[in-house]
């Protein structure tokens, strides 16, 4: 709004990768030419769908029948925030009998990235780096742009590991176009922070990857809730008229009028 002079890009997210005909992609290809994918892709889809509904309905039961101070307990103590983390961890696993390749590319992108980079002094401030092939600062002209990833989680749940391989894939899809460096980004999550210090630590890391790479365009790439830290950062630094230490923000499938 106004004197912001980032640009901010929203979406409501995809509806899945596409090949170039256009259609959505299930995320796997069979090399043998034989009906396993299919069967694969049914497999993981009924196991990922039985642990999303059991999620749901204890959720569901949890809302009917813990009392309301029990449930603002949960929240605010933290205990929500880790059953959802270890929720989303065990939908991964029951995909991963049908789809190994996601146990695969997740050990590819722990090996190849570097990992718990300190951006700040507290233990939270942390981010995980997929480098470009061509470093950023290195050669003549402009150096490749750096891309850095803030998670999402409802403000409360969520962490650089769960999001590892979103940022191993756009690290790789930006290679075969801009050569980017992706860092996957860790935050203070509710109850150790509010929204202003969620706020707080994403200028800090935008503030840091601008030092780490001073002759690099940093853009933010913000998911569900960390769309919205991500955006509400890139305002107040236009409310308090600032200069934008970014070069663009996206927001995937974020919330922003609260």
């Amino acid at each position: 709004r106004g004197r912001s002079a980032v640009p901010i890009r929203l979406s409501c997210g995809g509806s899945g990768e596409r090949h170039s005909s256009g259609k959505p992609s299930l995320g796997m290809q069979c090399r043998c030419g034989r009906p396993c994918a299919i069967v694969a892709v049914v497999v993981s889809a009924v196991m990922h769908a039985a642990v999303v509904t059991a999620g749901r309905m204890s959720t569901q039961a949890l809302h009917r029948t813990l009392p309301l101070p029990v449930q603002h307990w949960m929240r605010d103590s933290g205990a929500l925030g880790v059953a959802v983390d270890v929720a989303t961890l065990a939908s991964v696993g029951a995909t991963i009998p049908a789809q190994p390749a996601i146990l695969t590319s997740l050990v590819r992108a722990t090996r190849e990235a570097e990992l718990s980079v300190s951006y700040g002094p507290l233990a939270q401030h942390r981010v995980d780096i997929f480098h470009s092939r061509t470093p950023p600062g290195s050669g003549e002209g402009a150096a490749p742009p750096v891309v850095l990833f803030v998670h999402g989680g409802a403000w409360g749940s969520g962490s650089r590991l769960i999001y590892r391989l979103a940022g191993h894939r756009l690290h790789l899809d930006a290679l075969t176009e801009a050569g980017c460096t992706v860092a996957v980004v860790g935050y203070r999550r509710y109850p150790r922070a509010d929204i202003p210090a969620q706020v707080d630590d994403i200028e800090r890391v935008v503030e840091w990857a601008a030092q780490r790479w001073p002759r690099s365009d940093v853009h933010i790439v913000g998911h569900s809730s960390g769309a919205h830290v991500s955006v509400s950062a890139a305002l107040r630094r236009a409310q308090r008229g600032q200069a934008p230490l970014c070069a663009s923000v996206v927001g995937v499938a974020g919330v922003y009028d609260i």
